[in-house]
């Protein structure tokens, strides 16, 4: 609740202050961009502080939102991105059931998108970059185990990089977030978790 507020607070700043930019600079544009997918992690979290390895990570629904802020002349624009999924399991590899911790993701990101070629008809590629935060929540049903235990909310600094195509209103997005995890006191691995959406390019002005 507190990171969706957060959010939700930085996103009416960044509207209200590109309003504002706006009166004074013509030419200048915002887009708002809603999407759906989903999310696969190419690399599971590495070993618990307790020994225990961690199953194949699946993938989960996505959805998420970003606010664009178009530059007049220029083949840059600016960008403010939040990524989520929903609920998914993870549990030790051993096989055992009774430990499995439930896990919900958020990325943060603010990034720089460049689109090298002119639009052809409705089409349009681009291609983006940018630094973030990825945000780990879990959920434990039983904070005494000892595999649980391992498993706290966190949050880490995080790389971005991605692909989009615009088809019209249309938005066709690969987006990899990375970072490294690592446990307190256990194993550490850099992580890779690529969403694929799908949403609606919406000009507010």
């Amino acid at each position: 609740m507190r990171v969706s507020k957060m959010v939700l607070a930085l996103a009416t700043l960044f509207t209200l202050g590109v309003t504002g930019l706006a009166a004074q600079v013509p030419g200048i544009s915002l887009d708002i961009v809603p999407k759906i997918g989903a999310e696969m992690p190419l690399a599971d979290l590495p070993t618990t502080p307790s020994a225990e390895a961690i199953k194949n990570m699946s993938g989960a629904f996505a959805w998420g939102v970003a606010a664009e802020l178009g530059l007049p002349g220029l083949p840059f624009s600016l960008r403010a991105n939040v990524d989520a999924t929903t609920k998914k399991t993870v549990s030790p590899a051993t096989g055992i059931t009774t430990g499995t911790v439930d896990q919900t993701m958020m990325t943060i990101f603010g990034d720089l998108v460049f689109r090298p070629l002119p639009k052809l008809i409705l089409i349009q590629p681009y291609v983006m970059a940018g630094l973030g935060v990825k945000r780990y929540n879990y959920s434990l049903s039983d904070p005494s185990d000892l595999f649980q235990r391992s498993f706290t909310n966190r949050s880490d600094m995080a790389y971005h990089l991605g692909v989009g195509l615009d088809i019209g209103p249309l938005v066709v997005e690969a987006n990899d977030y990375m970072n490294n995890y690592a446990f307190d006191g256990g194993g550490s691995k850099f992580q890779h978790d690529v969403f694929i959406m799908a949403g609606l390019r919406l000009g507010l002005f």
